[in-house]
């Protein structure tokens, strides 16, 4: 049994997208949804559980104070929803308008995502 197996609710290796191919692979032929301040693509892979990968630009967030406070953000939520979501790979691109998003926001924006994914 591998470790992406377990109920766990931990954010382990294996639900990361690491690498620059295991990206490429999502922005070929990528499935969008958006809800802002997000847009999350995303594309099926054959693990059979979500992996995420970040795109955080400076140019929509300038201090990496508020990029690693959404990252933080994003990786809780995630880590609390991905027992319901599909194997797929994501990858949640940050667009500017998130400085006009109080914290809560985000999260309900965030939650939102995980509960359109997993609905369909």
């Amino acid at each position: 049994m591998s470790k992406a197996d377990t109920d766990s609710e931990s954010f382990d290796r294996c639900y990361r997208l690491l690498e620059r191919h295991q990206f490429d692979r999502v922005f070929e032929q990528p499935v969008r949804l958006i809800i802002p301040p997000f847009t999350l693509l995303f594309r099926e892979n054959q693990l059979g559980y979500p992996r995420l990968g970040f795109v955080i630009s400076k140019k929509n967030v300038r201090l990496s104070v508020g990029r690693n406070r959404i990252r933080r953000q994003a990786r809780e939520s995630f880590r609390r929803n991905r027992l319901k979501l599909p194997g797929v790979d994501l990858v949640l691109l940050v667009r500017r308008d998130i400085k006009s998003f109080q914290s809560d926001q985000v999260k309900d924006a965030l939650d939102k995502l995980w509960q359109r994914l997993g609905d369909g």
